[in-house]
C-alpha cells in the first residue's frame, strides 16, 4: 500500500491556503493543524464536539466549518484538528473521487464501481 498526497486549497473566512494533503481513506473529515485552522479563521460548528477515531484511539474534538478546493472543484468540509493536513472520504464522496491503488492518484470511479459512502452503509 502506498501513500496518496494531493495539493489542495483549504478555504476559510480569512483566506485560502495551498497545502499538501495526505489522502486518508480511514478518515471521515478533513484534518488540519491547529495553526491552519486559526489562520483561516474557521468557525467552530455549533454543538460540533465529536468523537473521532485516530491512530492513537478515540478522542473528542471540536469540528470547524470550511471548504476545500481540489482539482478545480470546491466543496464544503467539516474539519477537525490533525497533526498534518488530511483529506477524508467525505470530501472524496462529495467530489466523486476515489484513490487509484496502483497509481496513487485521485480519479473518478467507473460506472461499475461502488462509491465510498455506499460501502460505509
Amino acid at each position: 500500500m502506498g501513500r496518496t498526497t494531493v495539493e489542495a486549497f483549504a478555504i476559510g473566512p480569512n483566506g485560502t491556503r495551498k497545502l499538501e494533503f495526505l489522502v486518508d481513506t480511514g478518515a471521515t473529515l478533513v484534518g488540519l493543524p491547529p495553526e491552519d485552522i486559526e489562520a483561516l479563521g474557521l468557525p467552530m460548528v455549533h454543538n460540533g464536539r465529536r468523537k473521532v477515531l485516530t491512530a492513537t484511539g478515540v478522542i473528542e474534538q471540536e469540528t470547524y466549518s470550511g471548504s476545500i478546493r481540489l482539482n478545480g472543484e470546491v466543496t464544503p468540509a467539516l474539519v477537525s484538528e490533525a497533526p498534518v493536513p488530511l483529506i477524508g472520504v467525505e470530501v472524496l464522496q462529495l467530489l466523486g473521487l476515489k484513490v487509484n491503488l496502483v497509481t496513487h492518484e485521485l480519479e473518478k470511479p467507473g460506472e461499475d464501481e461502488i462509491p465510498y459512502m455506499a460501502l460505509l452503509l
